[in-house]
C-alpha cells in the first residue's frame, strides 16, 4: 500500500520520515517546499493529481499546513485560505481515487473549550473545518480520522527557548505565577497514534493527549533537571493571558476506539527531545 504524508519538511514530518514505519505501507512523503528526497508539489497541492497520475494512492496523512507564529497573526488570507484550500484538493484527489483512509492532524488552538467549538483566530478555525471535511469523507466510506493536538514537542522541534537557556545556564524567564497549565504530547505518541489510524480504519476525532498536564513552571524545572543546569528560574511581573487556563481533555476515545496509549511520559519525552538537540 502506498501513503501519501503531506507536510514532510515540518516538526511532525520530519520525525515520521526519520521513524514512521509499518509493515506492509510505503510512504510518500510530499511538500511544497522543494525538499531533496521527497515528491515535491505546487503551494496547497494544487497539482496533486497531474503529480500522481501514475502512483496508487491507498491513503493520505495530512500533516501539512500554513501556521502563524501567534494565533493573532492568522488572516483569513494568509492562513485560512491557503488551508482550506490545500484541505479541499486533497478532499477531491480522496474522493477521485477513492482511497482507503486519511489521517487528519488538527489542533485545540485557541479552544478553550474544544465542545462549544470557541474558536478565536483564523488557524484554529481553518483546522476545525478541516475536520468537516472529514466528515464529508467518513460519508463516502472514507475511514477519515481526526488526531486533535495540544501542546507537541521533541525531536526536529527548533523552537524550544527553555532547553537553549538550560543548556547555556541562563536564566530561565517565567510571565504570570507559572501555573498556567499546557498539555505536553511527545512527538513519538503522535506517531504512533497515527500509526494506530492506519490499522484501525475508523473515522471520528480524537483526542491525542498526554494523561496529565503540566504547569509553565513545572516544565522548566524538569528541563533543568534533566540538563543538569545551573540556570536560575525568574519570575517576571509581565502578566501571562492564560495565567488560569487548565486544559480538560481526555484520551479515552483514543484508547478505547484506537488502541492509543500515551507510552512517553513528560520526562522520557523530554530526554529524548534534550539528547537530540545537543547534537545539533
Amino acid at each position: 500500500m502506498n501513503y501519501l504524508v503531506t507536510g514532510a519538511n515540518g516538526f511532525i514530518g520530519t520525525y515520521c520520515r526519520h521513524n514512521l514505519n509499518v509493515n506492509g505501507v510505503n510512504f510518500i512523503y510530499a511538500n511544497c517546499s522543494n525538499l531533496n528526497q521527497t515528491t515535491n508539489f505546487e503551494r496547497e497541492y494544487k497539482n496533486i493529481s497531474e503529480v500522481l497520475r501514475n502512483t496508487r494512492v491507498d491513503g493520505i496523512i495530512h500533516l501539512a499546513s500554513v501556521i502563524p507564529q501567534h494565533f493573532n497573526e492568522a488572516g483569513y488570507k494568509s492562513v485560512f485560505i491557503p488551508n482550506i484550500e490545500m484541505m479541499n484538493n486533497l478532499y477531491e484527489f480522496a474522493l477521485e481515487r477513492k482511497i482507503k483512509s486519511f489521517t487528519y492532524i488538527s489542533t485545540f488552538g485557541s479552544m478553550k473549550s474544544s465542545e462549544k467549538l470557541d474558536i478565536k483566530d483564523y488557524y484554529t478555525l481553518s483546522k476545525i473545518t478541516g475536520e468537516l471535511f472529514c466528515n464529508m469523507m467518513a460519508e463516502t466510506g472514507i475511514a477519515a480520522t481526526c488526531l486533535r493536538i495540544p501542546s507537541p514537542y521533541g525531536e526536529y522541534l527548533q523552537q524550544e527557548i527553555f532547553t537553549k537557556k538550560a543548556l547555556n545556564n541562563d536564566d530561565i524567564l517565567i510571565f504570570g505565577s507559572g501555573e498556567r497549565e499546557q498539555n505536553f504530547i511527545y512527538v513519538g505518541d503522535i506517531m504512533n497514534a497515527i500509526k494506530l489510524t492506519i490499522e484501525n480504519c475508523v473515522s471520528g476525532i480524537y483526542e491525542i493527549v498526554a494523561k496529565k498536564n503540566t504547569s509553565t513552571l513545572q516544565l522548566a524545572q524538569e528541563i533543568i533537571s534533566i540538563c543538569s543546569s545551573e540556570s536560575n528560574i525568574v519570575i517576571t511581573n509581565q502578566p501571562d493571558p492564560q495565567e488560569s487556563f487548565k486544559p480538560n481533555y481526555s484520551y479515552q476515545a483514543a484508547r478505547k476506539d484506537l488502541g492509543f496509549e500515551q507510552k512517553f511520559e513528560l520526562r522520557d519525552g523530554l530526554t529524548r527531545f534534550i539528547q537530540w538537540y545537543k547534537m545539533q
